[in-house]
């Protein structure tokens, strides 16, 4: 029975580490589409900065598991100048949309990244930016 159980996890974390490999490639992969070339790098070294930083879960899930508004508007607010307009957007995949912060964000100049977080039940940061 226990090596049942061992081949059973091996094989459920191989196809977990396939699954990952595979949503990697699909959402880090540049997709070029008319907009601001310049505001889309941005938000995506943003949004790859606090994931390497570990920042990206402390805004999506929050100590209570219902993210952090409050954090994320100050991180945002140390990186992106004034000038800069920004929405982000944290969705829940089982739940909808978990909270929205926005400044001076003027969508028809809007270019931006998101990502997915395959934790817990999943969510997907969108951070826009705008001049």
């Amino acid at each position: 029975m226990k090596g049942q159980a061992a081949l059973l996890e091996a094989a459920l974390i191989a196809i977990a580490l396939v699954l990952t490999l595979v949503l990697s490639q699909y959402l880090f992969k540049v997709q070029y589409t008319s907009g601001n070339y310049a505001l889309r790098l941005d938000a995506q070294r943003i949004l790859m900065n606090w994931t390497e930083s570990g920042v990206i879960y402390a805004i999506a899930y929050g100590i209570g598991g219902s993210g952090d508004p409050q954090y994320a508007r100050a991180a945002l607010e140390t990186l992106i100048p004034p000038n800069i307009g920004y929405n982000l957007t944290v969705i829940s995949l089982t739940g909808g949309k978990i909270f929205t912060i926005t400044r001076g964000f003027n969508p028809s100049t809007a270019d931006g990244a998101s990502i997915v977080i395959l934790r817990g039940d999943g969510r997907i940061v969108v951070l826009m930016l705008s001049t």
